[in-house]
C-alpha cells in the first residue's frame, strides 16, 4: 500500500469529486487506532499539523485516545450490576476506614491510592462520621435517578460528586472548622468517589491499549467529534458508512480506509493551498457523496431525505401559519381602522347634532328678539302717529295788521 507519510499530503482523484480537488494526508503506521484518531485531530486542529516534534505527537493521539475510551461505557440505567458493585466497594472501603479491615484487591489498590498516610486515613475516618455510609448510598440512589438513560459512569461521577457537595455544604460541623481544612475534607471525599467509580468503569470499558476499530469506537468517536464519518476506499475511491452507521445533518470528515487497517484524512484544495477537512451537509463534496449514496440505495440516505422532506413540510406548515397570521392582522387591523372611522363619524354626527340644536337655540332667540323688537316698533309707531297726527294739524297763523303808510 502507498501510505503517505505522517502529516504529508498528496492530490487523488475520486469518481465523487465532481469539481473538486481531494487530497489525503498521512497518518502513523505504528497502529490502527492511532492512525485512525490521528485523522480527527488533524480534522480538527490545524496545528497538529505544523507539529514535528514526535514525542508531542504522540502524547495528543494517545490523549485523544483516552478521551474516546473514557465514553464509552455501559449505560448506567441498563445495568444493576454496575451499581451493585459501585454500593459494595464505598462500603468496603468504609469498613477499612472504621475497622481497619481491607476486604480484596480493589479496597487495597485504592487506599494505596488515596490514604497513604496517617494524616489521611485520620481525614477518611472523619469524612465516615460526617458522611455516613447510608447517607452516601442515598446519594448514589439519588444520581442514579437524575442522569440519563444514555449517560456514561464519566458522567455519572460528575453528577454524583455535585451532588456530595451540595450534600457536605450544609453540614453545621463545618462552620466551625478552618476554611482549609474544610476544602481538604472535600477533595478527600470527592477523590474517594472518583476512584471507586473508575475502579468499577475499568470493568466494563474497552481498554486504551486495545487496538482494534469496533461499532463502540466508531460511534463513541462520531459523537464525541459530533460529526459524520465517510470512509472512502483506496481501491475504488468510493464512499461508504460503516455498519450501524447512520448518516446525520451535522459536520462529516471524510476517512480513507486501506481494508480497515490504515486510514488517512480526506481533504479538499482551496484557493492559496489551503485544505478544507471538515465538510458541513451542503458541501459540493457532500451533496455529491449524498447522491452516490442515493443511487446505491444507501438506508441512510432515505433517513435524509426524510429529514430534508420533514424540513421543507414543516417551512410549508410555517408559511401557511405565517399567512394565517398575516390574515388575522390584517383583519385585525382592518376592524380597528373600522371601529375608528365609527368612532370619527360618530363624533362629528354628535358635533353636527351639537351645532343643530345650537343653531335651533339661537333662532329661538332670533325669533324672540324678532317679537320684541316688532312690538317696540309697534309701540314706537303708536307714538310716532300719534305725533304726526298732532303736527298733520293746520297751524294757527297769526293775523298781522299792515299798517299803511301816510303819504
Amino acid at each position: 500500500m502507498n501510505y503517505n507519510k505522517i502529516n504529508s499530503t498528496c492530490v487523488f482523484s475520486s469518481p465523487v469529486e465532481a469539481d473538486d480537488t481531494l487530497v489525503r494526508t498521512g497518518t502513523p503506521t505504528s497502529s490502527v487506532l492511532s492512525s485512525f484518531f490521528t485523522c480527527f485531530i488533524q480534522a480538527l486542529n490545524k496545528k497538529f499539523i505544523l507539529i514535528d516534534n514526535e514525542k508531542e505527537r504522540h502524547e495528543i493521539i494517545n490523549e485523544f485516545h483516552q478521551s474516546i475510551c473514557d465514553k464509552i461505557t455501559t449505560n448506567i440505567d441498563n445495568s444493576k450490576e454496575i451499581h451493585q458493585n459501585i454500593f459494595l466497594l464505598l462500603k468496603d472501603c468504609y469498613i477499612y476506614f472504621t475497622l481497619d479491615e481491607i476486604k480484596n484487591d480493589d479496597v487495597n489498590k485504592i487506599i494505596k491510592t488515596i490514604s497513604n498516610t496517617d494524616i489521611k486515613k485520620n481525614i477518611y475516618k472523619i469524612i465516615t462520621e460526617i458522611l455516613p455510609i447510608e447517607n452516601f448510598v442515598k446519594i448514589l440512589r439519588n444520581t442514579n435517578l437524575k442522569v440519563d438513560k444514555k449517560y456514561s459512569l464519566y458522567n455519572y461521577k460528575k453528577v454524583c460528586m455535585r451532588e456530595i457537595i451540595n450534600y457536605l455544604q450544609y453540614q453545621e460541623i463545618f462552620d466551625s472548622i478552618d476554611k482549609k481544612k474544610v476544602d481538604f475534607i472535600y477533595d478527600c471525599t470527592l477523590s474517594l468517589i472518583d476512584i471507586i467509580i473508575d475502579t468499577i468503569d475499568c470493568k466494563y470499558k474497552i481498554e486504551p491499549i486495545s487496538d482494534s476499530l469496533s461499532d463502540d469506537i466508531i460511534k463513541a468517536t462520531e459523537d464525541y467529534c459530533d460529526s459524520n464519518i465517510i470512509f472512502m476506499d483506496y481501491n475504488t475511491r468510493l464512499p461508504f458508512l460503516w455498519r450501524n452507521s447512520s448518516f446525520k445533518n451535522r459536520k462529516s470528515i471524510i476517512l480513507m480506509t486501506y481494508d480497515n487497517k490504515h486510514f488517512e484524512v480526506v481533504g479538499k484544495l482551496l484557493n492559496n493551498n489551503k485544505i478544507q477537512r471538515e465538510f458541513l451537509s451542503y458541501d459540493s463534496l457532500i451533496k455529491s457523496i449524498l447522491i452516490y449514496f442515493n443511487s446505491t440505495n444507501t438506508n441512510v440516505d432515505k433517513e435524509e431525505n426524510k429529514e430534508d422532506k420533514k424540513d421543507v413540510e414543516e417551512d410549508d406548515d410555517d408559511d401557511k401559519k405565517d399567512v394565517k397570521e398575516d390574515k388575522k392582522e390584517d383583519k385585525k387591523e382592518d376592524k380597528k381602522n373600522e371601529d375608528e372611522k365609527n368612532e370619527e363619524d360618530e363624533k362629528k354626527d354628535s358635533q353636527q347634532n351639537d351645532n343643530i340644536e345650537e343653531n335651533e337655540k339661537k333662532c329661538e332667540h332670533g325669533e324672540k328678539d324678532v317679537e320684541e323688537n316688532q312690538n317696540k316698533d309697534v309701540k314706537v309707531n303708536k307714538k310716532t302717529n300719534f305725533n304726526i297726527e298732532k303736527n298733520t294739524r293746520k297751524p294757527s297763523v297769526k293775523k298781522i295788521k299792515i299798517k299803511k303808510s301816510s303819504k
